[in-house]
C-alpha cells in the first residue's frame, strides 16, 4: 500500500469549503475574486503569512494567535508566489463550481464581488459547521480582519504587501 500526502491547496473541494467559510465570516463589503483568492491562500497555508510585509500592529495580532512559522512546519512549502500561481486553477474551479451550483449570488458576481446566495447561505451554515474547527475559524477571522484589507485597503496594497499577484486568466 502506498501512502500519499494530501495538499489542501490543490484540492478544489477543500477550496470550496475554505472560500465558503471565508464568505460566511466576511463582514465588510463583498470581496473581489482576487481578494478572496489571496485570503483563501493564507487560510490554506497560514504559516506563510509570516513572509508577508505586515505593519507592526498586524504582526502583534499574528503573534497572539500563534501561527507557526514556515520553518517549523512538517513540510517545506515553495515560495508563496509560486504556490499562489499553482493554486490558480484550483481556486478558479472552486469559484466557478460555487457559482454553477447556485451557492453564490450571480448578480453580485457580475459586478465583480462574491457573496453567498440564499441557497449558499443555507448549505454553508448547515454543512460547514461540522467541517470547520475552532482553530480554522480563528485564523479565518484574523485573515479577514487584518490581512484582507491590510494597508489602505486597496488591492494594489494587498498585492504589494503579500507579493501575491496573478496574471489575467
Amino acid at each position: 500500500m502506498k501512502s500519499r500526502l494530501w495538499y489542501p491547496q490543490l484540492d478544489a473541494y477543500d477550496a470550496v469549503r475554505r472560500m465558503g467559510l471565508l464568505l460566511m465570516r466576511w463582514r465588510r463589503e463583498p470581496p473581489s475574486a482576487e481578494r478572496l483568492f489571496i485570503t483563501d491562500f493564507y487560510l490554506a497555508t497560514p504559516s506563510l503569512i509570516h513572509n508577508a510585509s505586515l505593519p507592526q500592529d498586524v504582526r502583534d495580532q499574528l503573534r497572539s494567535i500563534q501561527i507557526p512559522r514556515p520553518e517549523a512546519s512538517f513540510i517545506t512549502l515553495p515560495a508563496a508566489p509560486i504556490l499562489f500561481q499553482k493554486m490558480a486553477e484550483v481556486q478558479g474551479t472552486a469559484l466557478r463550481t460555487m457559482l454553477a451550483k447556485g451557492l453564490l449570488s450571480t448578480e453580485e458576481a457580475k459586478a465583480g464581488a462574491y457573496v453567498h446566495s440564499e441557497a449558499g447561505l443555507s448549505v454553508f451554515s448547515n454543512t460547514l459547521a461540522a467541517l470547520v474547527g475552532e482553530r480554522e475559524l480563528e485564523i479565518a477571522d484574523f485573515l479577514i480582519a487584518f490581512i484582507a484589507f491590510v494597508g489602505d485597503g486597496s488591492i494594489s496594497e494587498l498585492r504589494r504587501r503579500t507579493g501575491l499577484r496573478r496574471m489575467a486568466q
